[in-house]
């Protein structure tokens, strides 16, 4: 069997075959890249999420000190001392926060402390990253919907209802990454009276180290992180920014890929697949060339049968036919001489009407 027929065999079995493991491998990367992908944006999904939530749960926790009596009128009142004890002291070392201010109704500041550094008391050098915040506070129905403000009904002891509000945000705050939550101060229900434009409690938690490691174990991020230089190698990074779309900074956690998890799981059942396929491959060929091989046997036995006598098994006119101009042409190139013989079996009739055709074909084969 020629090379050629082989080849015609075997190529479109080992083509599709090759073709059937590309498709596998193919599909196995495009998952797993896809899965990659779709984990990288729900990571990102969740930390937005989550640091959203986290500055709500800040704001619903200053609820309980900024809406009381005896802090609305003290605070009302200027009394710095009890606002260094109660909304510095209190606030910083119980809470854990690391900057309190207090507003007055016109948002000038007329209180501020950070634990250890009094020279940062003053709000003045944070305010213009905060105007914004002050503005969802103070007028909630200013076309800042995205700003989620929380909004709490205080009925009041005289029957008037007063409205607590409170807004949180990620904010830059001195070059660090803060959350930051302005809350209203108003009385509780025992109180009587007009509470007027209320003032504002500022307080500022930096997202330090701890914060964000509690982040990244409470939502499954390995090793998370501030990058102040872009993300680490081995690292995905989310660029956060605060409601108004300033930067914040970028968090970094170690690179998840439930695409390589997926390989892995997978890989056992894709090995016996391409198993599988190279065995049937291997059976496809051979099948293929056994049946060109008869092909072409069959082929061969034909193009003998057409040429041969079969009484005789000598070349018939077809063969002479298809010899003959090639015996005279190598005649006239060498110039040598052809013969040509025609031999007569004499009374073959006789033979076959005498004794049966039978005997008259072996007449011509002896012959």
């Amino acid at each position: 069997m020629s090379r050629r027929t082989i080849a015609f065999v075997t190529l479109p079995i080992v083509a599709l075959a090759a073709a059937a493991f590309g498709v596998v491998i193919a599909s196995l990367v495009i998952g797993a890249r896809e899965a990659d992908s779709i984990a990288l944006t729900r990571q990102r999904e969740t930390i937005e999420h989550a640091l959203d939530q986290h500055g709500l749960a800040l704001a619903r926790e200053l609820r309980v000190q900024t809406v009381w009596t005896e802090s609305f009128e003290r605070t009302l009142a200027r009394d710095t001392a009890w606002m260094r004890t109660f909304y510095g002291k209190y606030l910083t070392e119980i809470l854990g926060y690391d900057g309190i201010y207090v507003l007055a109704a016109d948002d000038t500041p007329v209180f501020g402390f950070v634990p250890g550094d009094d020279t940062q008391a003053n709000f003045a050098h944070i305010a213009g990253g905060m105007q914004d915040l002050l503005k969802a506070v103070r007028d909630p129905a200013s076309k800042l919907p995205a700003y989620n403000v929380v909004e709490t009904p205080v009925r009041l002891g005289d029957g008037q209802l007063a409205r607590h509000r409170a807004v949180a945000d990620v904010r830059a705050v001195d070059g660090r990454p803060a959350s930051v939550i302005i809350s209203t101060i108003l009385p509780d229900g025992g109180f009587r009276g007009d509470t007027g434009e209320p003032m504002l409690l500022v307080a500022i938690e930096d997202i330090d180290k701890k914060i964000t490691k509690l982040l990244g174990d409470n939502f499954g991020f390995q090793n998370m992180e501030w990058a102040e230089h872009g993300a680490p190698p081995g690292f995905d990074g989310e660029s956060v920014r605060s409601l108004n779309g300033a930067p914040v900074g970028l968090l970094a956690w170690r690179k998840a890929r439930p695409g390589l998890e997926f390989i892995r799981r997978v890989a056992p059942g894709l090995g016996i697949s391409l198993i599988l396929i190279a065995a049937l491959t291997y059976f496809l060929i051979l099948w293929g060339n056994r049946q060109a091989k008869r092909l072409v046997e069959s082929e061969e036995h034909a193009s003998v049968a057409v040429r041969t006598d079969p009484l005789t098994q000598l070349p018939n006119r077809v063969a002479l036919h298809e010899t003959f101009g090639e015996l005279l042409q190598d005649v006239k190139a060498k110039r040598s001489t052809l013969g040509v013989f025609l031999v007569d079996i004499d009374h073959l009739k006789d033979i076959n009407d005498a004794f049966g055709t039978s005997v008259g074909d072996a007449v011509l084969v002896r012959t």
